[in-house]
């Protein structure tokens, strides 16, 4: 039998517990599709600039992430593991980023003609991005993570994240015109 356990609101998400969440439904409130997406982009935005909430101090997300991904790479400090779970997460973010902004794109008449041009603009960014990672991802597989202490394939992922970070830097900057005009309006 299970023991059972007694655990605080606070400490949902914690380590042990980040599998953990809990629920609230309430009365549903009417959400336009553009406030969908402005919400949406807002969260990215602060995911990006490293301003979303951590249960850690030292957690670090959003491009920021990118230069310490790659200083970790360049030291041959890495968990094969884990490594290959991060490439292969991180890779499937954005193929469903891409994916999000194709659909932003294809619905001129929902977002508008211009939020619909620059999400386009922004998933070939994306695209890029995406398909850097799952080069990567053909480096690194998961579980069993290839072989980072190998010179050449360390060089090869040093150069696929830069691109892949470069990419995605222009694609948020696109992303935050678009939420900025949302703002606006």
């Amino acid at each position: 039998m299970f023991e059972q356990t007694h655990l605080g609101y606070d400490q949902l998400g914690r380590e042990w517990s980040a599998d953990l969440f809990a629920i609230s439904l309430g009365t549903p409130a009417p959400v336009t599709p553009l406030d969908a997406l402005h919400g949406a982009l807002g969260m990215i935005v602060t995911h990006a600039e490293g301003r979303e909430r951590t249960p850690h101090a030292d957690y670090v997300q959003g491009l920021y992430a990118y230069d310490l991904w790659i200083s970790a790479l360049s030291r041959d400090h890495i968990d094969h593991f884990g490594h290959a779970y991060l490439v292969w997460c991180t890779a499937n973010a954005r193929s469903f980023a891409v994916q999000f902004l194709e659909l932003v794109a294809s619905r001129p008449e929902v977002y508008g003609n211009r939020n619909s041009r620059l999400a386009g603009d922004a998933a070939d960014y994306y695209r890029k991005t995406a398909d850097a990672l799952r080069q990567m991802c053909m480096l690194f597989p998961f579980p069993g993570g290839g072989h980072p202490e190998e010179p050449e394939c360390r060089k090869m992922a040093l150069q696929l994240l830069d691109h892949a970070k470069s990419n995605e830097v222009l694609g948020l900057q696109i992303l935050k015109k678009i939420f900025l005009s949302l703002c606006d309006s």
